[in-house]
């Protein structure tokens, strides 16, 4: 009995050891190695990228900045303007405001002359009415118009050219005798006188004498009698202008 005991314990004792063992076993066997530490890897890759940037080439910011800071700027390359920048226009002078001419003058269409092609014959229109004919002419409203322009037109292009000059052959001027002036063109120059001299000088009024001896007022492009005048002070203008040029004559 007393050596049975022995032999029971420590075949337990043996038995305890080798399960241990294998349970010791399976736990280290099925437990996942865990890395020593993470930071060496980290600073492994650190030191390659640091090494691979050691072998690139320096760019121009870096090598501007390895620059000492007391170096002096050459002024030519301050004043240089960077590489694709645009520089402003310079202004342009302002031009001068260019003189206005005046408008032209107020024109009063008369009449037009024409000629036929064919038959060679002159044709007066006026008004977009076609007269071939003066008595059509004359038979219309626009005798009195047409009649006075022609008038005008007659002294128009009797009017002398000057003389060209002879600075080389000095030869006396020849005396040349002034046509004299009727009755009515005598009485006409001292009515723009008065009407000069007078408030209403802006009036375009004149005496105008017919070929057959007539005496007409034309205001305007209108024609009156003198007995027709509308304008009671052009009427008066023109009495007084009568009785200046008859104080004249005695």
């Amino acid at each position: 009995m007393s050596l049975a005991n022995p032999l029971i314990i420590g075949g337990i004792l043996i038995a305890a050891g080798v399960i241990l063992a294998i349970v010791a076993y399976l736990v280290l066997s099925g437990k996942p190695a865990e890395p020593t530490s993470g930071v060496p890897e980290e600073e492994e890759a650190v030191d390659q990228e640091a090494a691979d940037m050691d072998d690139l080439p320096p760019t121009p910011s870096a090598a501007a900045s390895a620059e000492p800071e007391g170096s002096e700027e050459d002024p030519a390359l301050a004043e240089a303007p960077a590489e694709g920048e645009v520089q402003p226009a310079p202004p342009e002078a302002a031009s001068p405001p260019e003189a206005v001419s005046p408008g032209p003058k107020p024109r009063i269409r008369v009449a037009t002359l024409l000629r036929d092609e064919v038959s060679g014959e002159l044709i007066i229109e006026a008004d977009g009415v076609e007269y071939t004919s003066p008595e059509a002419l004359r038979a219309s409203s626009h005798w009195t118009r047409v009649e006075y322009a022609a008038t005008d037109l007659q002294k128009w292009l009797e009017k002398k050219q000057p003389p060209p000059s002879r600075p080389d052959l000095p030869v006396e001027a020849e005396a040349v005798e002034a046509k004299p002036e009727s009755m009515v063109e005598q009485i006409n120059a001292i009515l723009q006188e008065q009407i000069a001299a007078s408030e209403r000088s802006d009036l375009a009024v004149r005496l105008i004498e017919r070929p057959d001896g007539a005496v007409r007022v034309l205001i305007g492009v209108n024609s009156y009698e003198l007995s027709e005048v509308p304008d009671a002070e052009v009427h008066e203008l023109i009495r007084r202008s009568v009785s200046m040029w008859e104080s004249k004559q005695t």
